[in-house]
């Protein structure tokens, strides 16, 4: 046997369609509602930080309140791009493009 022979690798197959794939919450996770994200590039993966700018208390003054921080291979985040990309296009499709960035409400 050579020392370049190739090393037969097994096939990895998804034999379930993600759509109709059951789903279970063990941990009893909550859904959350952000309204700001950030996107960090790390030396081996990515992370995305989602937050809420909100004004409470008595001097209504802005802050920012951490709900969830997400570590993901590049791999990954490239497969979410794609889809969160197919999923806005095909919103935008249906219920007309969606103005960036927003505009801000003018008060007084």
């Amino acid at each position: 046997m050579s020392s370049n022979a190739e090393v037969p690798r097994p096939r990895v197959e998804q034999n379930f369609d993600v759509n109709t794939t059951p789903v279970s919450n063990p941990r009893e996770l909550e859904s959350v509602y952000a309204n700001n994200a950030a996107v960090m590039q790390m030396p081996h993966d990515f992370r995305i930080v989602f937050s809420e700018v909100v004004s409470d208390g008595p001097a209504n003054e802005p802050h920012v309140e951490l709900r969830a921080s997400i570590a993901m291979s590049p791999t990954m985040l490239k497969g979410l791009h794609q889809a969160i990309g197919a999923t806005l296009s095909n919103f935008e499709t249906q219920q007309g493009e969606i103005k960036w960035p927003p505009q801000q409400p003018k008060i007084g």
